[in-house]
């Protein structure tokens, strides 16, 4: 188990990014990842999130939560990351992203 400190737009990527399509286990360990850093209607409000024209944006960019992720979580997230780099996918909006699960 590891904790790490997410804000809003490591949760957005890792929500958008996990894959839709995979094994049994594969899409529980995902459904388990998006209760993890799901945002809640209180968030949304808290945070100012909105979505106009397909870009989401929100006002407050300090806020952080901590997220306790197992081994499995850690590994389905490094897979999905080494996924994008083989296929040169990576974005320069995932690099924080990255290098929090490969300090």
């Amino acid at each position: 188990m590891r904790t790490i400190d997410l804000n809003v737009k490591d949760r957005m990527i890792l929500l958008s990014f996990l894959p839709t399509q995979g094994s049994y286990l594969d899409l529980v360990v995902r459904q388990e990842l998006i209760e993890k850093v799901k945002f809640t209607s209180q968030d949304i409000q808290d945070l100012n999130i909105k979505e106009e024209k397909g870009v989401t944006t929100w006002t407050d960019n300090q806020s952080v939560i901590q997220v306790e992720f197992s081994d499995v979580h850690i590994e389905a997230i490094k897979k999905q990351f080494k996924k994008l780099n083989d296929e040169s996918l990576l974005h320069l909006d995932h690099l924080d992203l990255y290098q929090k699960f490969h300090p």
